[in-house]
């Protein structure tokens, strides 16, 4: 997974690049920046770790959001319940 925008935005913006730092610190598996750099996302080995990685981010004050990743069926399926 890369993304073009990455090194530039990085480079640029010391508020992305710090996020992004701080997922790495936390000791995600990969940092990644989303998009233009609107946000950036840690990859985790599994949903505890996540939640870990999440609780040392939260205590720095930085909003986190865990989600877990869907495979492509279970992205498809629509609840309209």
């Amino acid at each position: 997974m890369t993304n073009d925008f990455e090194e530039v935005v990085l480079a640029q913006s010391p508020e992305v690049a710090a996020a992004y730092d701080s997922l790495l610190m936390a000791r995600a598996s990969r940092a990644l920046l989303c998009g233009s750099g609107a946000c950036v996302l840690g990859v985790a080995a599994s949903a505890g770790d996540a939640e870990a990685i999440g609780a040392r981010l939260r205590v720095s004050g930085m909003q986190v959001h865990v989600c877990k990743t869907l495979t492509r069926e279970q992205a498809m399926v629509i609840d309209i319940e």
